[in-house]
């Protein structure tokens, strides 16, 4: 059976790294039942996935002047750039989807801006993007045999839902690998660890839809956009 990215666990031990979600959106994880905080949970897989990218000599990550604007408008920004080292993840994983997206070249042209790479790897607006990318975990998953899915039709609609099967469970158990890679960032980058939380939190919300009003302070444009 395939082995599980650090996305997939830290989604698969989401009462490990979300919290609960007071009067914050939330979501029930598949083996537990729990409720969740959405976006703790989001924030944690994508850094997971970016973060196994590093680990593994796949990506650089680093904190950067950028300049806009021919140089009148600076700022400082996460930036993510490809190396010549790429890693071979699951099809479908937050890792790769990450990775592919390093590489376009309107994230390249943004100084590997970590804003617009995730922007870029959304693709689109949705109506909740933080329940989207949980959505790509579930459907990479699924195609790897690693959650069982059930289809229901209902009128003209199918309805599928996931079930985590015993052997995924027993591949999830073990997360000391994930977790030791998080405190070593946390350690090693103490100051980066906070801004890569909320630049991950603010580039997924950049593609929350226009029917939504809960986050209305939200600048509704693609970051770093001359």
């Amino acid at each position: 059976m395939s082995q599980l990215t650090p996305s997939e666990l830290i989604y698969l031990n989401g009462e490990q790294f979300a919290g609960d979600p007071r009067a914050s959106r939330r979501t029930r994880l598949l083996h537990s039942g729990r409720v969740v905080h959405l976006a703790e949970l989001v924030q944690a897989a994508l850094a997971g996935a970016l973060l196994a990218n590093v680990q593994s000599g796949a990506l650089l990550l680093s904190q950067r002047e950028h300049s806009r604007w021919f140089g009148l408008s600076k700022r400082e920004i996460l930036s993510v750039e490809p190396t010549a080292t790429p890693h071979d993840w699951p099809a479908g994983t937050l890792e790769a989807g990450l990775l592919a997206a390093a590489a376009q070249g309107e994230v390249r042209k943004e100084s590997g801006n970590l804003e617009r790479l995730i922007y870029a790897w959304l693709k689109t607006s949705y109506d909740d993007p933080f329940a989207e990318v949980v959505a790509r975990i579930q459907s990479g998953l699924a195609v790897r045999g690693l959650l069982r899915v059930n289809e229901e039709r209902k009128l003209l609609l199918v309805v599928r839902s996931y079930e985590v099967p015993p052997e995924t469970l027993a591949l999830s158990r073990d997360t000391r690998g994930v977790t030791a890679m998080l405190d070593q960032f946390k350690t090693s980058r103490p100051h980066l660890w906070p801004v890569l939380l909320e630049t991950l939190k603010k580039a997924v919300l950049l593609r929350q839809g226009l029917r939504e009003i809960d986050y209305m302070d939200v600048q509704k444009e693609p970051p770093d956009e001359a």
